[in-house]
This record gives C-alpha cells, sequence and structure tokens, in this order.
C-alpha cells in the first residue's frame, strides 16, 4: 500500500480512468483525492508488482488520458513531464 501524487489540471476525469487500471491491472485505488491540480492515490496492490511498474503504470495511463483530452497540457510541461516525485511505501 502506497500514496502517489500525480500533478493534474482541472477538467480530467480520473475516476474513471482509475477504474479501467484497476480492471487490467492488480491494482486498487483505496481513496482517490482529487485537488484543484494534482491528486492523491492510497494503492494497494499485489506483492509481485514493484512500486516502480505501479506508479510508472498509474503515471502513464493518467498521463495519456490527459494528453488526450487536452492535449495544451504537454505544451506546459516541460519535456512532457507529467506528476510529482512524492511516494510514500507501506509494505
Amino acid at each position: 500500500m502506497f500514496k502517489l501524487f500525480i500533478r493534474l489540471f482541472p477538467s480530467i476525469k480520473v475516476s474513471s480512468t482509475c477504474e479501467q487500471i484497476e480492471l487490467r491491472y492488480e491494482i486498487k485505488f483505496l481513496e482517490i483525492g482529487i485537488d484543484a491540480d494534482h491528486v492523491h492515490f492510497l494503492i494497494q496492490s499485489v506483492p509481485t508488482y514493484s512500486i516502480t511498474k505501479i506508479v510508472r503504470t498509474i503515471k502513464s495511463l493518467v498521463a495519456r488520458e490527459v494528453f488526450k483530452e487536452c492535449p495544451e497540457v504537454k505544451k506546459k510541461l516541460w519535456g512532457g513531464d507529467f506528476g510529482g516525485k512524492d511516494i510514500l511505501s507501506i509494505r
């Protein structure tokens, strides 16, 4: 179980993206906290997934949806970097 912080922009449908991730991967979103420009996740997954794999999966899929819905976001982000580096891991 760990927390993950990702920068977001308003009007992005985070919950539906998280539901899709839950169906496709063995990742469970226990809590999703959405603020004006970022989101916090409390996540649980199987021990065979490394934290790196989980973070990479979530960031890439959420980023893909954000860039699809708001292509101008990619231009605003230097190098297309999406997401913060704040992760708290509890095993």
